[in-house]
């Protein structure tokens, strides 16, 4: 190519658009992989939040007996979680018993009084079910864990307020 003809070709503006939509599409569609992946583990942080809330406050239903507040957590979390689906998201090592100090914000395993549960569930490569990543995996980054806690606490005394059964009022039972 002689000078004349390559400073025309570098001029040449016909076909830009192709390249740049390409360069647009390979954004968008990284971006909606992104969107998904992160949109998938925020939905599954949820679900495993709310498993711990409920394994929490059925262990601490159970109070002081330790087993039956470790007994208790498990089941609740399998029914929330099957294992089928998601694997163990709470092993025994995950439910502590301890004391919950309302006025510091602190709990204590094994602390005295025994009044609350700790339950940290998750989805990791310790409980061998870590979440596998959909588009992630194009960066190399085939899973994740993931994992919450939760703190149940139970007062005294504690106060229990039904009707009557046979509707003449309102029967009160404190504990």
């Amino acid at each position: 190519m002689d000078k004349p003809s390559m400073k025309a070709f570098l001029r040449d503006q016909r076909g830009s658009t192709i390249a740049v939509l390409a360069a647009g599409m390979v954004m968008v569609v990284g971006f909606t992989a992104f969107a998904v992946d992160v949109g998938y583990l925020y939905g599954l942080r949820s679900k495993l939040q709310a498993t711990a809330d409920a394994a929490a406050l059925a262990g601490v239903n159970q109070l002081p007996d330790a087993g039956a507040t470790t007994i208790a957590a498990i089941y609740y979390a399998g029914k929330n979680m099957p294992a089928a689906d998601h694997g163990t998201v709470l092993t025994n090592a995950d439910v502590v018993i301890g004391n919950w100090q309302a006025g510091t914000r602190t709990f204590t395993s094994a602390g005295d009084p025994l009044n609350a549960v700790r339950v940290v569930t998750q989805r990791s490569d310790d409980n061998g079910n870590p979440v596998g990543l959909f588009f992630g995996r194009i960066l190399g980054i085939v899973d994740v864990n993931v994992s919450t806690m939760a703190i149940a606490t139970r007062s005294t005394p504690a106060c229990v307020v039904a009707l009557k059964p046979d509707d003449t009022g309102v029967f009160v039972n404190s504990y």
